[in-house]
């Protein structure tokens, strides 16, 4: 299957941005301590004046039994650095 998609997703420059900024986030979460497979992941766009970034939501499987823990990060779909860090309740 990963064999079929290549071609396809590589020539897709959304598919690979997109891609960089899951990376990039699961990353600087287990920096840490969040363990991204125990979450729930979530991603949109967030926008400011011109541009916008990935936001990559880490947030708990079972939210009616945690409280808090969700973290948020932004990452630039361009070069893949991240623009800001967010902790929700």
């Amino acid at each position: 299957m990963l064999e079929a998609l290549s071609q396809e997703v590589l020539g897709d420059p959304t598919a690979v941005s997109l891609a960089r900024a899951v990376n990039v986030a699961k990353r600087r979460a287990r920096e840490h301590g969040i363990v991204p497979e125990d979450n729930i992941l979530a991603v949109s766009q967030t926008t400011d004046t011109d541009s916008y970034a990935w936001r990559i939501h880490f947030g708990p499987k079972f939210p009616e039994f945690a409280r808090g823990g969700d973290f948020m990060v932004d990452v630039d779909p361009n070069d893949g650095s991240i623009r800001q860090e967010l902790w929700g309740q």
